[in-house]
């Protein structure tokens, strides 16, 4: 019994020592503002922040430095400035508050070991695209090496790493973080990363309202993947489309509009789901509807369901200004 307890204590620490990291993949996707805003750094710093579970400001009605997470998202969250001289903010010139030179979409994630293998980030790869590929390049790349300029991406305040220390449990006094320029090989536990961004660029009205064109097309949708080498991979897919909630009011219900600002919607109704979609027999009901609109509703057929569909966009607010080499312009790019 003695030498069979001897060969268990030598096989479990090889066994151990020789596994491949497992690891839970959780994207969050952030309209954060501009490269250029004199809030970038607040903002940055609560999209971390709450990367790493605390609570933080997320109504940017208040504050442009708050963490807006969007699963549907509007327009305006994906067009930035590329001018100096032309301030923006959710598609809107000047904007809500001074200073700010639009948004940009975030592809925010956070990687947890779940075997208790620590993981480098230089294995950590993604791909970002758009479904609709003569609006915005697609980008595949992993956080070992900015694919624009070739250089190691390092740990920063950015891209923060978290080991767990020698005693393997998180929260405890031997915990390290990693966010001063350590090498993308060192082992960490959890990854918390900024994410790759992505918008179009704009600096008049006219591309703008050309931007806003192309997000409201239809078919426009967004898709981001973030995968350890070898390992577990997570997607997710985001359009601009609109939704619909549904509460029950008395004996009938409602349904409650959640659409982009600027656009109206028809409600069209059908008894059946079938395929092919263009089979389903959709009908028109009476009305037009905006975001935020709360519409009443009685059942025609014993069960019916309901679509939001895009009839026109009203005009954008914006001024006029000087055309940039870069005016126009769409990019996914790493963010460092």
């Amino acid at each position: 019994m003695k030498h069979l307890l001897s060969v268990i204590c030598l096989i479990i620490p090889m066994l151990a020592f020789g596994a491949s990291p497992q690891v839970s993949i959780s994207i969050a996707l952030t309209s954060g503002v501009n490269t250029n805003s004199p809030n970038v750094t607040l903002n940055r710093n609560a999209i971390m922040s709450g990367l790493a579970g605390l609570v933080v400001p997320s109504d940017r009605t208040i504050s442009p430095a708050a963490r807006h997470i969007v699963s549907v998202f509007e327009y305006g969250d994906m067009i930035a400035s590329s001018s100096s001289s032309f301030n923006l903010w959710r598609a809107r010139s000047p904007g809500d508050f001074t200073g700010e030179f639009g948004n940009r979409l975030l592809w925010s994630v956070v990687v947890r070991s779940t075997n208790g293998v620590s993981f480098e980030s230089r294995d950590v790869w993604f791909d970002v695209w758009c479904f609709n590929s003569n609006s915005i390049p697609s980008l595949s790349g992993s956080l070992a090496t900015n694919s624009s300029t070739g250089a190691e991406i390092r740990y920063s305040s950015t891209l923060r790493g978290l080991w767990y220390g020698s005693d393997r449990v998180k929260g405890t006094g031997d915990d390290v973080w990693y966010q001063g320029g350590e090498s993308s090989t060192t082992s960490v536990d959890e990854l918390h990363y900024i994410g790759v961004r992505t918008a179009f660029f704009a600096a008049t009205a006219s591309t703008v309202a050309s931007a806003k064109d192309s997000i409201l097309a239809p078919g426009f949708a967004l898709g981001g993947r973030y995968y350890l080498r070898g390992g577990a991979s997570t997607t997710l897919i985001v359009t601009p489309q609109p939704r619909i909630s549904i509460a029950k009011v008395g004996a009938g219900g409602s349904l409650t509009v959640s659409g982009q600002p600027d656009v109206t919607y028809g409600l069209q109704a059908t008894p059946v789901l079938s395929s092919p979609p263009s089979s389903i027999p959709w009908s028109a009901r009476a009305g037009t509807y905006r975001n935020g609109d709360s519409i009443p509703i009685s059942l025609v057929q014993p069960a019916e369901f309901f679509r939001l569909v895009q009839l026109s966009t009203a005009p954008l607010m914006l001024v006029a200004q000087d055309v940039p080499a870069s005016d126009g312009a769409s990019a996914n790019d790493p963010d460092e």
